[in-house]
């Protein structure tokens, strides 16, 4: 046996104890990496789970947003809107930032809006309503690409909700 082997006397093969350790360590990294890989999935990390589930507001307004902060490229994103409803009014109206509706493909819109307008930098989406303290909009969106992104919701007068997403491949 020469320098830096350390088989016990009687073993019939020779080994070095040294690469047996890195070899140990090796596979012990590997096991915590896919335990972690597997907690940030089950956390949501990878869409749909209590770190994906995001709400923003803006206070002054009573507007507030939900959306998935991770999505798939190849799946369907929902971006939900509590809209309030001023008294006496017969419609409200939603201001979307247009980058962000370039990115996102509008599959569907519920309610159906009873007119939209495009200007720079934003869409706006009036909705008749009926009575009630606010109006529940929930546009259906298909993800053109992957990438991060971020978008902007606001009512006139109001203050931008601002918020991100990841969409992953």
């Amino acid at each position: 046996m020469g320098a830096g082997e350390d088989s016990p006397p009687n073993w019939p093969v020779n080994h070095r104890s040294g690469s047996l350790r890195w070899e140990k360590l090796a596979q012990n990294g590997g096991w915590l990496v896919m335990g972690v890989i597997v907690l940030v999935g089950l956390l949501g990390g990878w869409g749909g789970g209590p770190l994906s589930d995001a709400t923003a507001r803006d206070v002054g307004s009573g507007l507030a947003i939900e959306y998935d902060r991770f999505s798939r490229a190849t799946g369907q994103n929902d971006l939900r809107l509590r809209v309030p409803v001023p008294n006496g009014a017969e419609t409200v109206a939603v201001l979307v930032s247009a980058s962000y509706l370039s990115d996102n493909q509008v599959e569907s819109l519920d309610p159906e809006p009873s007119e939209v307008t495009a200007s720079e930098g934003s869409v706006r989406f009036d909705f008749l309503v009926g009575e009630g303290a606010e109006v529940d909009v929930t546009f259906d969106l298909a993800p053109q690409g992957a990438g991060a992104r971020s978008g902007w919701v606001s009512v006139p007068g109001g203050d931008r909700v601002e918020f991100w997403q990841f969409v992953y491949p």
